[in-house]
């Protein structure tokens, strides 16, 4: 896996490190999706782009995002969008962004990674996947767990 934030930021060093060592397994790129333009640099050497977005990110960045997921396709890599969201996003939102990924490239997996600290948002998440999979047919939720246990 190559990941970080911002991995495609350094595609010449990625490039030369796996011409010089060719991956023996599937390598996963898990990126921010801010550089669809690099993306095309190393998909040669990918099986998955896998774009993060957490928070409540803007317009712009699930544009790029997007960008990045479309590049992907266009190479015939697999391509995946996660969705990390914090307390502020609202179901309306990430449901906005899972369609919007359906509309950019129906075959890309949408994860989203939702903060469940009580038994009373099963029934929400429920809702959410019904209204998920209306939309589009690849989508899979993983709760968090809560700290200290789980993700950040």
């Amino acid at each position: 896996s190559v990941s970080g934030r911002d991995p495609l930021a350094n595609t010449p060093f990625l490039r030369a490190a796996f011409e010089k060592h060719p991956p023996s397994l599937p390598v996963m790129l898990d990126c921010d999706g801010q550089r669809p333009e690099s993306v095309s640099d190393v998909t040669e050497f990918l099986k998955l782009v896998q774009v993060t977005l957490e928070g409540t990110p803007g317009d712009s960045l699930v544009d790029r995002a997007l960008a990045t997921v479309k590049a992907a396709a266009t190479a015939n890599v697999t391509q995946a969008v996660v969705l990390v969201p914090d307390e502020a996003m609202t179901d309306a939102q990430i449901l906005r962004i899972v369609s919007q990924v359906h509309d950019a490239v129906a075959s890309a997996s949408v994860v989203v990674h939702p903060t469940v600290a009580s038994t009373e948002q099963d029934r929400r998440w429920l809702t959410f996947m019904e209204q998920g999979t209306a939309l589009h047919g690849d989508i899979r939720l993983f709760p968090r767990l809560s700290r200290p246990t789980g993700m950040r």
